[in-house]
């Protein structure tokens, strides 16, 4: 199944569902990096294609994906169960924007 992965700039997401989702982000995360009424042991976290095993920022993994166009983004994949209200959080420098590369984002 091929899911659509929407790009959020702006520090948070509101999952907004208990089903699986994925979504982009081009904000440099360096500063702060959380999950709210979750853990990876209750959804299932990926981001750039690594497993999460806790939502804290010394756990991300270090390179970003880069497309051709110079923009470096984050690729999350979040499992399904939890609550509709987790959350994911983080900070440092928003983007003001995140292009869709040729062939989409991928992890």
């Amino acid at each position: 199944m091929t899911m659509t992965c929407p790009v959020v700039n702006g520090g948070r997401l509101t999952l907004g569902t208990t089903r699986a989702l994925c979504f982009v982000t081009c904000d440099t995360i360096r500063n702060s990096f959380g999950c709210s009424s979750f853990t990876p042991s209750i959804r299932s976290l990926k981001i750039n294609g690594v497993t999460m095993t806790g939502c804290d920022l010394n756990k991300i993994p270090t390179s970003t994906r880069t497309h051709a166009n110079g923009f470096s983004y984050y690729y999350f994949e979040v499992g399904a169960g939890g609550h509709t209200w987790d959350e994911i959080y983080w900070s440092g420098t928003t983007a003001t924007s995140c292009p869709t590369p040729p062939g989409g984002f991928t992890p």
